[in-house]
């Protein structure tokens, strides 16, 4: 930060004082860069205005936040909106939630019924086109399974198939609210998969306790990793081929390991192990889709790992005053994640967002992280381009 001070002239004969006109903006692209990059990484604008005093040139928490609403209101916000439609777009789609605390839902559910009050929650949602990713987080009141019904509304094809990978929380069952015609879910071509991993994860946690037979189905699950590992480079396709011939008897021994535990009456339904068993059971048609669906990955492990970082800013942060601040530093933070997982220098970007003035806000596709990462290719010379 730069202080400056402005020269004041006074008129000697009539007392008024003139202030010459600041030259160039207040405010520098890179300077509301770094406040949004801080804030995304779970530095709270508090705590930032306290390091900045430091620097000997306080600024306010409230001023902070100005300078990060100006670029959500100056492109950023249209550059979100384009990344929940091209999502919505995909054919594969990760879902997961966290908790989340907003001030202002927590005053008014204190003025309601228990049976009124709703919680909050950030939903991510990941995905990929034309072999771009993308990530968009959702700060609201709803469920991921709620957020993700809103977000299939803007789907242009609903009858192409769509493959969904989440958990088996009832959180993430799809709904539409807005569209009146409910045909749209039975339009969508939906195959759900389940997470390999938080079956395989139950078993584990008994390991210490039941050593023989948790080791068994954790061995056979390892066995499916390797599996998977190995075509992990082959076509959809080919992989599902792969998956069938090899992984599919790992999936036999672990239900017929299942099923005789249960009817040998060697393990009690209602104890823990039994619950854990009883969840392959119930869930046996998702946990398995790796074995019928071409392109169906095993685990939701990517969405779970793009929660980490909304996590980190959660608990350092506290809270959320609004439901619109949570809308604008989620939108933030999807636009900052997406250039990370496409290795796109975030920093960079975002002062080439704000460069770019209301020319975002015009065409806003023209002006992606991929538009941003494809306009340093053309600058590159010749031969590193070509490398």
């Amino acid at each position: 930060v730069e202080r400056f001070k402005k020269e004041v002239l006074r008129c000697n004969r009539c007392g008024e004082c003139y202030t010459p006109p600041h030259q160039g903006p207040k405010w520098e692209a890179s300077a509301r860069s770094s406040i949004i990059l801080q804030k995304t990484h779970g530095m709270p604008f508090h705590r930032l205005a306290k390091l900045q005093s430091l620097c000997g040139v306080p600024v306010a928490s409230s001023t902070l936040w100005h300078q990060c609403h100006d670029v959500w209101i100056e492109g950023a916000q249209a550059v979100y909106e384009e990344l929940l439609a091209l999502t919505a777009q995909s054919d594969l789609l990760y879902i997961d939630d966290t908790g989340a605390k907003i001030l202002s839902v927590v005053v008014a559910n204190k003025d309601v019924s228990t049976k009124k009050k709703k919680g909050c929650h950030t939903t991510i949602v990941r995905a990929q086109a034309e072999k771009q990713n993308l990530v968009v987080y959702i700060t609201d009141q709803k469920t991921a399974g709620k957020n993700l019904g809103t977000l299939l509304e803007q789907r242009i094809h609903p009858h192409h198939s769509l493959k969904l990978m989440s958990d088996a929380s009832s959180m993430n069952k799809i709904v539409i609210d807005s569209r009146q015609d409910k045909s749209f879910l039975e339009d969508l071509s939906l195959s759900q998969g389940y997470c390999l991993n938080h079956g395989l994860r139950k078993f584990k946690d008994l390991l210490p306790y039941y050593p023989e037979i948790c080791g068994y189905f954790v061995e056979q699950g390892q066995l499916i990793y390797h599996h998977d590992h190995l075509c992990k480079t082959y076509s959809a396709r080919k992989r599902l081929t792969y998956h069938q011939q090899h992984s599919s008897g790992c999936i036999k021994n672990i239900y017929q390991k299942i099923h005789g535990l249960f009817k040998e009456k060697k393990v009690e339904p209602n104890s823990v192990l039994g619950q854990a068993m009883r969840y392959w059971l119930n869930h046996r048609k998702p946990l398995t889709a790796f074995l019928r669906v071409k392109g169906m990955p095993l685990n939701n492990n990517c969405s779970e790992e793009g929660l980490r970082s909304i996590i980190l800013q959660r608990k350092n942060s506290y809270f959320f005053k609004t439901t619109y601040s949570a809308r604008v530093l989620s939108g933030l933070h999807s636009i900052i994640k997406t250039c990370e997982v496409n290795q796109i220098n975030s920093f960079a970007y975002l002062n080439w967002l704000q460069e770019q003035g209301s020319k975002v806000q015009r065409n806003p596709k023209d002006y992606l992280p991929f538009a941003y990462q494809k306009e340093l290719e053309s600058r590159a010379p010749p031969n590193e381009r070509a490398a």
